[in-house]
Parts: structure tokens; C-alpha cells; sequence
């Protein structure tokens, strides 16, 4: 059995001076097999694609794999741009070796579920398709 611990694990050390690179060694000097980024937490002024980058050479520095990237959405909000939005974090996953993004669908708002399955489900197939494309599960 292999375990894997989340960078949010981690969410009450982070500063200036202990980032989600710090989470890397640190999961691994604790003895996991892996480590989930939960968000990518890029630097003021950092491309999060470019960060996912140092993410990945930072963990093939120390040598442990990203079990997963899991990202908070909401598709009822902008449903285009959400889309768009978690897209480019399919991309930060396939950066980061992730074989598996989770994503939020829905905080709800209001609107009974039969609604708001259609939108869920249209943004969820566009999401999941593109992952594919990647090697990514969603």
C-alpha cells in the first residue's frame, strides 16, 4: 500500500518562507509515498503552469511522484470561463505527472438539482474529455 499526504495538509505552515515546494520534502522526510496539490499556489506575479513545473522538478529532485491535483470550482458560476479555468489546471496536472484531477462542480445556488444536472453535466463531459486527451482522469 502506498500512501499520499495533501499539500493542505501543510495550509497552516504556509508563509513566505514554507511554500507548496517546502510540502515536497517535507511529505517525504515524513515518510509518504506521494503527495496531492490541492490548488496550485503559485507566487504573486508566477504563471501556475510555470509553477506546476517547479512543483514537478522539486518532487523529481526528492523522488516523489503527485499522486493527484484537486481543484476547487464552481460550474454554475461563468460556466465558460470555470471550463476554461479548470482546463488550464488539466494542463498544470499533466505538468505535474497527476494521473488524476479532482474538481468541485458546484457550491449550489439555489436552483433545484434537476435544473442545474444539465449545466453540471455538459461542463463535466467538457472537462473530463479534454483531461483525457492529456492522460489525466478527472
Amino acid at each position: 500500500m502506498k500512501i499520499s499526504v495533501s499539500s493542505y495538509s501543510f495550509i497552516n505552515l504556509f508563509s513566505e518562507s514554507f511554500t507548496q515546494l517546502d510540502c515536497i520534502a517535507k511529505a517525504k522526510e515524513l515518510g509518504f509515498d506521494a503527495i496531492e496539490f490541492s490548488e496550485i499556489h503559485a507566487p504573486k506575479g508566477t504563471n501556475p503552469l510555470a509553477y506546476a513545473q517547479k512543483l514537478k522538478d522539486e518532487c523529481n529532485r526528492v523522488g516523489i511522484p503527485v499522486s493527484s491535483l484537486t481543484i476547487g470550482a464552481d460550474l454554475l458560476k461563468d460556466t465558460k470561463a470555470e471550463i476554461a479555468r479548470l482546463k488550464r489546471m488539466v494542463d498544470a496536472a499533466e505538468i505535474l505527472g497527476a494521473p488524476i484531477m479532482r474538481h468541485d462542480a458546484t457550491r449550489g445556488d439555489g436552483r433545484p438539482f434537476d435544473t442545474i444536472l444539465p449545466v453540471l453535466s455538459y461542463a463535466c463531459k467538457e472537462i473530463t474529455e479534454y483531461a483525457a486527451s492529456k492522460g489525466v482522469k478527472t
